[in-house]
């Protein structure tokens, strides 16, 4: 019998047949009821001539494409949706990754090769390995909740170490350095592109935001009688309100100013999977593309290796931004306005030197 409901935004099929006292089942997403009654009328009868698949039967490439069709749809967020389809179609194409083996003998050794493969040919760090892992990890997760396989192939697979976190801070002169390179002055009117990086950079430590944050800034998320900005969609999912100091409001005010009235059509998912549009209000840069952050970080990165600053990305500024705000507020506060879930974590960001501890000590 074939069962169609609707998830998200769009309709998944599952039929389920018993032949000679077994049950097989199978399942399909679809953008339309119809498109979705109509394959599980034809897939029910295809099931019923004898055309089923047995688990074992499944192999890793089923795995993923079911991971990619079922469960990646029904994440909140654009940003994880486009993720891991880019992860999962990598996956299939990777020579390492001998996607056609069967879940059943599926063992860690597929893996250290596709590991062995990102690190030696590739040239990624262990933190990207990891990241591509845990999209792996969900996918065999699933295969065994629909009874694909009755092992755990990742068993001995650890994960791998990755490098100490960045801990370089910005100086006051490397400030004052990048802000003259951008031809940034409070008096001067913001007329090019790289004025604009400069106030976000300004912005960002005040704030600790991050650039794809600060890039996504809309009107209709700013509250400046109140003092804080909302964040709909932050790097994990959540969202969060980002109390706003009397310079970050200056900043903000400059930008009222100068910018121009832009508004564009933004469609995003909501937390029912389902799509919702509205007209954007950018703060900073038209991120229709989604572009925005990395155009804004190559431009920072051009003028800084320009006045030969070394080893300073604009994420660095979150961990200057951190260590200052952890003089100025508590812990835990800080921890809510920069977005992480606990303290430890928190940890990666907040780099302050013996001799900053030492002066508040007395």
């Amino acid at each position: 019998m074939a069962y169609v409901k609707k998830r998200g935004n769009r309709w998944r099929v599952e039929v389920n047949v018993m032949i000679n006292y077994e049950w097989f089942r199978d399942s399909k997403t679809f953008d339309t009821k119809a498109e979705a009654t109509l394959w599980g009328i034809e897939r029910e009868a295809e099931m019923k001539r004898g055309q089923v698949e047995r688990p074992e039967d499944k192999t890793l490439r089923d795995a993923l494409f079911h991971y990619l069709e079922t469960e990646v749809p029904k994440k909140r967020t654009q940003r994880y949706i486009d993720n891991a389809t880019y992860r999962i179609k990598s996956f299939l194409e990777c020579p390492a990754l001998n996607v056609d083996t069967k879940l059943h003998s599926l063992g860690y050794e597929v893996f250290d090769k596709y590991i062995n493969y990102r690190l030696n040919v590739s040239g990624v760090v262990t933190s990207t390995v990891n990241k591509e892992l845990t999209f792996m990890r969900s996918a065999i997760r699933l295969a065994q909740k629909m009874k694909w396989l009755d092992h755990n192939p990742f068993e001995h697979v650890q994960q791998l170490k990755e490098p100490p976190p960045r801990n370089r801070r910005i100086s006051d002169d490397e400030i004052s350095r990048i802000l003259e390179a951008l031809d940034y002055d409070e008096e001067k009117e913001l007329t090019q592109v790289r004025h604009r990086v400069a106030v976000m950079f300004l912005f960002a430590l005040e704030t600790g935001m991050r650039i794809s944050e600060i890039c996504n800034l809309d009107w209709n998320n700013i509250f400046i009688k109140e003092r804080y900005l909302r964040i709909p969609e932050s790097k994990n999912d959540d969202s969060r309100d980002v109390p706003l100091s009397m310079r970050a409001i200056e900043l903000l005010e400059r930008m009222r100013f100068h910018s121009k009235n832009i508004e564009y059509n933004v469609e995003k998912r909501d937390q029912f999977g389902r799509k919702i549009s509205y007209r954007a209000k950018p703060v900073f840069y038209n991120n229709s593309n989604g572009k925005a952050p990395g155009n804004a970080s190559k431009l920072f990165s051009k003028y800084v290796d320009k006045i030969g600053i070394v080893d300073l990305t604009f994420h660095d500024t979150r961990h200057e931004a951190c260590t200052r705000l952890a003089r100025k507020i508590d812990v835990l506060d800080l921890a809510k306005m920069i977005g992480h879930r606990d303290i430890k974590s928190l940890m990666i960001y907040y780099n302050p030197t013996a001799t900053e501890i030492a002066g508040r000590l007395g």
